[in-house]
């Protein structure tokens, strides 16, 4: 969550970039996909087998719950790209927890912390001169 501030602020920074959007949503634990095809065998048989007979009636009773279904989130996605009354025309920074706009944790706010998640991420993933369009990427 913390680098979606940093990016913001780095994309806010160049007028030719100035009017993209950076948002999080998480989109909850949504069962009857293949996204735990790997783990262990009781988490699978839960996640494709039980949940997908519940989530519906789960999600009815709490929206925005921990368990959602694919279609709720797939919903949420769409809301967030396109949704301007709800969001604003070019919403900055945000983080949505399925539909609810949430303020992240004190942490994530952290300037310090921002930017040096940043710049170990630009080792990391290894981003040299001519990756980005970001004019200060460094």
């Amino acid at each position: 969550m913390r680098y979606r501030y940093e990016l913001q602020r780095r994309i806010d920074a160049d007028p030719n970039l100035s009017k993209i959007s950076v948002l999080s949503l998480d989109p909850g634990a949504m069962g009857g996909t293949t996204i735990t095809k790997r783990g262990p065998l009781l988490i699978v048989i839960f996640m494709r087998g039980i949940l997908p007979l519940l989530q519906n009636i789960i999600v009815y009773f709490s929206p925005q719950g921990f368990f959602r279904s694919p279609k709720k989130s797939a919903g949420d996605v769409l809301r967030a790209c396109f949704d301007e009354e709800a969001l604003g025309e070019y919403p900055k920074a945000v983080f949505l927890d399925g539909r609810e706009k949430v303020e992240t944790s004190k942490e994530s706010r952290d300037v310090k912390k921002q930017k040096t998640l940043w710049a170990d991420s630009l080792k990391l993933a290894a981003i040299e001169d001519g990756d980005t369009v970001l004019q200060d990427w460094r």
